[in-house]
């Protein structure tokens, strides 16, 4: 049998508890087992399949981990160095968009770190083991606050730009609908509604940039959409459709 314990601080349970949830539906699957529970100050997650399986769940396993840190632990990283006290949409979308960035030679160097010898400690990986890895990102820190980008909304615009036009396409193109109460992004493989709110906005901005449509549509808006539009407009100026 491969046997695997995966772990970290309870403060962060959710990521193991997300683990456990996305990989369950596959160990059970294969009739494997799967336990997650808290034990002395730790939130862990073990399971146990035929060795038949092995490479298939440690390559699993390895995504899921490498997700944590890219997605959440570099996200917290920025947000916490980053000298930013407006809570603005577009600054949240900024550290969203700068965390994105470069997340492919991010997710080449932690597989490289992670080892299958024994228990997994997510947060020991990320705090001893992935050393040069946060000095890279902190060099990137050190730009945006020696150039004052993070107090600068135009700034800001210009950067999330430059990196839209910098990094690929993800989809080929998003349809976009605007109402008083919802935002929606409708692309070819899936559709998602955001409320038209504060954090309902801030998710739209960062999914979009996320999937850095070839082409924008915009099918719908309305007078209250106004921010929204004007938004996109800036950060896909040349992409978009009305």
């Amino acid at each position: 049998m491969f046997e695997l314990t995966i772990s970290t601080g309870l403060n962060e349970w959710h990521y193991i508890s997300n683990l456990h949830k996305k990989l369950l539906p596959e160990i059970k699957s294969v009739s494997g087992v799967a336990i997650k529970e808290n034990h002395n100050g730790r939130c862990c997650f073990s399971l146990a399949v035929k060795d038949e399986y092995k490479e298939l769940f440690k390559a699993k396993i390895l995504d899921g981990i490498v997700d944590i840190i890219v997605n959440e632990y570099k996200f917290n990283f920025f947000k916490e160095s980053l000298n930013v006290l407006d809570e603005k949409v577009v600054y949240n979308s900024f550290l969203k968009a700068i965390s994105i960035f470069d997340a492919d030679a991010d997710r080449e160097y932690i597989k490289k770190q992670i080892d299958f010898s024994g228990k997994i400690l997510i947060d020991s990986l990320y705090n001893f083991k992935l050393q040069e890895l946060k000095k890279r990102w902190q060099k990137t820190v050190d730009i945006i606050e020696i150039n004052g980008i993070s107090r600068n909304e135009s700034a800001i615009i210009d950067i999330l730009k430059y990196l839209t036009t910098m990094s690929d396409c993800v989809v080929e193109s998003a349809d976009i609908f605007i109402s008083d109460e919802k935002l929606k992004i409708k692309h070819y493989s899936n559709t998602k509604n955001f409320k038209n709110d504060f954090l309902g906005f801030s998710n739209f901005l960062t999914e979009m940039i996320e999937l850095n449509p070839a082409k924008i549509n915009v099918r719908s808006a309305n007078e209250k959409s106004k921010e929204v539009v004007q938004m996109l407009e800036k950060i896909f100026y040349d992409k978009i459709n009305f």
